[in-house]
This record gives C-alpha cells, structure tokens and sequence, in this order.
C-alpha cells in the first residue's frame, strides 16, 4: 500500500479527440485549480482538427501538462494511455468538453487527508449548449459504508449512486493494473463497480464541482450504432456478473434495461434504419432481461414503454418520447427564466 503526503500529486487524465471548440476552456479549469500538485495528461486521440495544436501549446507554457499523441482507439484507449504513465497518487478523469470549479481537488484532497477514505465524489450539474439545467443531488452528501455490497449495489438500482467516472478522485494504489474495457458503452460502469468491489467507504462531497456539458444537436445514429451499443452494454453485463455476486445480478439486469430504454429512448427520434425496435429481436438475451424486470419498480413512463416495446408499437414510443422531450424542453425554459 502507497502512503499518501498530505501534498499528493494528482494525475489528471484528458482523453481529447476533435474537440477544438471546448478544449481551452477545460484545459484552463484544470490550470485554474486552487490545488497546484497536478500532473495533467493530454492524450490527443488521433484528432484531425487543430486539437494537438492547442496541447502542444498549453504543454509549452505550463510544465504541469504533458501530451500524448497516439492514433484514434476510442475514449478507453485514450483513457488507458493516461493510466500507464500517470505518476500520481491520485487519477482524476476529465472529458475535453466539460470543465470543472476551481475548488475540486482542493475540497477532494481536503477529504482524503482529514478522513482517509478509499474513494471520493462529488456532486455534478448538466449543460446543454452552455445553459445549466439540472444539477445532480440524488443521494446525500457525506461518508457511505460500502463494505456491505449488497447496499451499495441497490443504492446503483434505485438511482442514489452513479458510474460517472469523472466525478470520482481515485486513488492510483486502488486502480493497480485496472484498465478500461474498450467497448465504447459501458465502460465507466464496469470500470467503477470493479473499483467499488475492492474498497470499503466512499465520501460524497455536497458541492457540484464538475460540470458535464451536453452539445444538444440531435445527432443522427444509424441501425449499426445503435445495434453496437445495444451488444457492447450486454457484454458489460456479462462481464459485471464475473464481479458481483449472484444475489446482485438483479440490481444489474435492472441498470442493463434502464440503459436500454436510454439507448431506445435518445436514438429513435433520429434514428435513420427502417425499426429500432426490430433490433430487440437480434439479442436474445435483451428480450430476456426486459422480461425479468419487476415493472412495479419502474416509473409510470418507462412502464408506458417497455408495454409498448413488447407489442412492438414504435409509433407510441416514438410519441411519449417525443412528449417527454417537449416537456423537458419547456422545464429548463422555466428555469431560466426563474434563475
């Protein structure tokens, strides 16, 4: 076990690809940080816009940064990259178009050194298109007992607990040879449910000091994408099943159909093939997950579609959907106006 300074070195690691647009101002939230000690890590992922431009000239003016060019493997490869020559004591994840307060690692640390937990998070808030609308307060702040599993498991299901992976500060020592899963959707759970098998307490900070931002521009997404993610999020329950116990699997079956229901739910407004509901019927093992699900435990909407997504009725999903968006358009319109 590594004994940890009261003066740490934090390694933050920065997948970048194409992302000229927003990358300054996350380089400079990282710069901007009241807690100095930091190594940062700029890993250009194969970018073909003037992103390894804008690396090479923040690791010129600040020794802190380093970057790392490789060619394009997806945000894991980047992340791995970033893990296998991290010398801190501490890994932060950062994702090149969000930012973060100027507080974090300084709150972080702060809570590392007065309490000695194996695992810190805090609070997080959503952009869309540089307006804030939601900010993410759906357990309390303080010290959680994660050596029962069974609870912090169930905390997963019923929403209290998250697998953002760049609201957490890991400790290197906790992370060992843990590398992430190049599957492109699920990842980050796989990646925080393994570290979460392997420590004992977690502290939750009650500050928002990562700000996730949201480029709200309807993407268009194609049967195969839609299908790849679909597969790759079956693979991560698979592979989950390895690390819990068997009395768990319920809990992750459960986040497998809520991801599902996302992955239907985000994608079937643009969805370009001819039936993304025809695509259940190509996994089998999705057809039986949907139809394990307990429907008292999901909410009147989502009970409203996995009714529909049985009978194969695309045109009702397609319209609640379409109604929840237009509802949830018009709730952030009343926020703004409010705030």
């Amino acid at each position: 076990m590594i004994s940890i300074n009261s003066n740490p070195l934090i390694s933050v690691i920065v997948p970048v690809f194409n992302v000229e647009k927003y990358l300054n101002r996350c380089i400079d939230s990282i710069l901007s940080q009241t807690y100095r000690h930091l190594e940062i890590l700029l890993i250009d992922d194969g970018s073909n816009d003037s992103s390894p431009q804008i690396c090479d000239e923040y690791s010129k003016k600040d020794k802190r940064v380093r970057t790392i060019h490789k060619k394009n493997g997806g945000v894991s490869s980047a992340r791995n990259a970033g893990l296998d020559v991290a010398s801190g004591q501490f890994i932060s994840f950062i994702d090149a178009d969000d930012f973060i307060s100027n507080d974090m690692y300084k709150e972080l640390i702060e809570v590392y050194n007065a309490h000695h937990y194996d695992l810190v998070k805090c609070f997080y808030d959503y952009y869309i298109n540089d307006t804030i609308t939601t900010k993410h307060y759906y357990y309390d702040p303080g010290l959680i007992d994660i050596s029962d599993k069974n609870s912090i498991y169930s905390l997963f299901k019923e929403k209290k607990m998250d697998a953002e992976i760049w609201s957490y500060l890991f400790k290197k020592d906790t992370i060992g040879d843990l590398r992430f899963k190049n599957y492109g959707f699920g990842e980050d759970l796989l990646f925080v449910i393994t570290i979460i098998s392997k420590v004992k307490s977690l502290y939750i900070t009650n500050n928002s000091y990562y700000h996730y931002f949201i480029n709200d521009n309807g993407a268009v997404y194609s049967k195969k994408n839609v299908s790849r993610n679909m597969n790759n999020i079956i693979l991560v329950n698979k592979e989950l099943r390895d690390i819990i116990l068997k009395e768990q699997y319920y809990y992750f079956d459960f986040l497998t159909v809520i991801t599902i229901y996302r992955i239907i739910e985000d994608n079937i407004c643009s969805y370009t093939g001819s039936s993304i509901i025809d695509l259940i019927d190509d996994f089998e093992e999705l057809k039986s997950l949907i139809n394990s699900i307990n429907v008292k435990e999901l909410t009147y909407y989502q009970r409203c579609f996995f009714h529909f997504l049985k009978n194969k009725n695309e045109r009702m999903i397609l319209f609640i959907t379409k109604i929840k968006k237009r509802l949830l358009r018009k709730d952030r319109q009343i926020e703004r106006s409010i705030s």
